[in-house]
């Protein structure tokens, strides 16, 4: 896959000739986004769609799209709406145990954990085989913060930590404070 963009010096260091094309998965990790390319251009961006001549050809899809400046607040509710949704990889989820729930004869269970996402608390619930439940509810019952690490997803209003791992208990010593 191939993302190319028409910029001006001013758009961006990565960006090293007029039209530069990069493989999406070569470019650097500070992103470029279309949003921040159409603040520093100004103009507008300009794509242009090629098919291969061995493909049929896809009649309904143009061959030229422009994204105008006057899009740019659209394009950056779209990014925030999907960065909302978006799992978010290697998450470290600190917080107080505020429910547990174990079915009968169940050795794993679901815990929901009263935790800072993005400098605002939410609950996040946490599904957590039988030696990791029974941590988080010796954590609960001495009301001791833990940390655990997952891929943080949210879905509708509420966050889930999925793949939840290394779960431990913090004790009230100076390295391990909040």
């Amino acid at each position: 896959m191939f993302a190319a963009a028409k910029t001006d010096a001013a758009c961006s260091p990565i960006f090293d000739a007029p039209i530069s094309p990069y493989r999406i998965e070569e470019l650097p990790e500070a992103r470029v986004s279309v949003a921040s390319v159409l603040r520093a251009t100004q103009r507008g961006l300009e794509f242009g769609i090629s098919w291969s001549r061995s493909r049929p050809t896809v009649t309904d899809v143009p061959a030229h799209v422009t994204i105008t400046p006057d899009s740019l607040p659209v394009i950056e509710e779209a990014g925030r709406l999907l960065r909302e949704i978006s799992p978010r990889e290697e998450f470290e989820l600190q917080g107080i145990v505020v429910a547990l729930e174990r079915g009968p004869g169940a050795e794993s269970g679901k815990v929901t954990v009263l935790a800072f996402v993005d400098g605002r608390p939410h609950a996040v619930k946490i599904e957590l085989g039988a030696r990791d439940y029974d941590l988080a509810l010796r954590a609960h019952e001495m009301t001791k913060p833990i940390s655990a690490l997952g891929d943080l997803v949210k879905e509708g209003r509420s966050y889930f930590l999925r793949q939840a791992r290394g779960l431990r208990v913090f004790e009230p010593d100076q390295d391990n404070l909040l």
